[in-house]
């Protein structure tokens, strides 16, 4: 059993021991073996080790630290686009992406990851392997792996879309668009 609260001294934090010993005692799918000790009908003696995990479970927006991104190549001021990472949990990677009005990122590969956006607030032009559609304020979309993308604020107001990204260990496949969806 897990709570959420004030562990370690940190808000936010989630602390938990894993398992519970007079249960698992009881369970030999659970427990483990400490080796040839048996006990009174005959079995192995188990012994079960908890063992706490702390997490953090909230990134406050106050505290994001974000990075200028944006390329003059591309024609944007680097302050223009910024990036802020919330969470990075293994294969996983949860951020912001903020956009200043008439700005766009630069086209981009996403390779073995997969990109998913929910818009925040404003409105972004996006461009999806060639295919171009707008997301407002409330809208999601993704990237599948090995997708060529380019992102762009056509607007006076920042666009900011929150992004989780995760990595794929193995080949990825494609699914055909529908000719009857909105991207085609």
């Amino acid at each position: 059993a897990g709570s959420l609260g004030d562990a370690a001294g940190s808000p936010g934090v989630a602390a938990g021991a894993l398992g519970d010993a007079d249960e698992d005692m009881k369970d030999p799918q659970i427990a483990s073996s400490s080796g040839d000790d048996k006990d009174d009908t005959g079995t192995k003696d188990k012994k079960i080790v908890k063992r706490e995990m702390v997490i953090e479970c909230i990134a406050p927006y106050e505290k994001y630290k974000w990075k200028n991104i944006g390329d003059m190549k591309d024609g944007v001021r680097s302050d223009n686009i910024q990036y802020a990472t919330a969470f990075s949990p293994p294969y996983h990677l949860q951020s912001i992406l903020r956009m200043q009005g008439h700005s766009k990122k630069g086209s981009s590969k996403t390779t073995n990851n997969t990109m998913i956006f929910i818009v925040l607030q404003g409105a972004v032009t996006v461009t999806l392997n060639g295919q171009l559609f707008t997301a407002k304020k409330g809208d999601s979309f993704f990237f599948p792996a090995q997708s060529t993308y380019d992102l762009s604020n056509e607007w006076d107001e920042t666009v900011e879309m929150s992004l989780l990204q995760f990595h794929y260990q193995q080949e990825m496949c494609c699914v055909p668009v529908d000719p009857d969806s909105t991207l085609a």
